[in-house]
């Protein structure tokens, strides 16, 4: 995934590199259960903009979002196969890692994952939503790659090392929560193995 963001200084781009896996369950156990799922790997993508803070572009869907990033990032690569059951969301997978021709497409504003900033980046309390025209973001890409998962993020987040399930703010349950205890470790980094 690669995001543009316009600046005084031009057009800045950053780009981080997912891995989506599929699941199917082979017999379910309760009626309710699940038949399978999608679950991305990866992390949150950073943009560095001269003179303002770093955007981070997060693996949690914004408001707007028609489902998880996993989800639209295979819809918006193969919009022609429906995807409302497991076995079209495998068929979907497939046939992106089969493609022969080179994959790449604009995932559409309203799928737009969630995007933050912080004051402090070695203070995951400092973190605050940034609104995309807000930040300058003009589109993002998602295309395939044969390239590894990315993994540099710690360097940037040094606190991501620490506690990896856990929420950005951790000071107890509350009726209305902050910013950050809507937020957890994997919302920046998932499946890191």
């Amino acid at each position: 995934m690669t995001v543009e963001v316009a600046t005084p200084q031009g057009i800045r781009q950053g780009s981080s590199v997912y891995e989506v896996r599929v699941v199917k369950n082979g017999s379910k156990v309760l009626p309710d259960e699940r038949s399978g799922g999608s679950r991305l790997f990866g992390e949150a993508v950073a943009i560095d903009v001269p003179g303002r803070e770093t955007i981070f572009v997060l693996l949690k869907p914004s408001a707007e979002a028609r489902g998880a990033l996993a989800q639209v990032v295979t819809q918006a690569l193969r919009p022609n196969i429906p995807q409302n059951g497991i076995d079209q969301v495998i068929v979907a997978v497939r046939s992106i890692a089969d493609a022969s021709d080179p994959l790449i497409t604009d995932l559409p504003r309203q799928d737009w994952p969630l995007m933050v900033i912080f004051r402090d980046p070695h203070d995951p309390l400092t973190v605050e939503e940034i609104k995309s025209e807000v930040a300058g973001v003009r589109g993002i890409t998602v295309q395939v790659t044969a390239d590894p998962v990315t993994q540099k993020l710690d360097k940037r987040l040094p606190w991501l090392r620490d506690n990896s399930d856990s929420r950005l703010d951790r000071s107890g349950t509350t009726l209305q929560p902050t910013f950050a205890q809507t937020l957890s470790h994997d919302d920046f980094k998932s499946g890191a193995d």
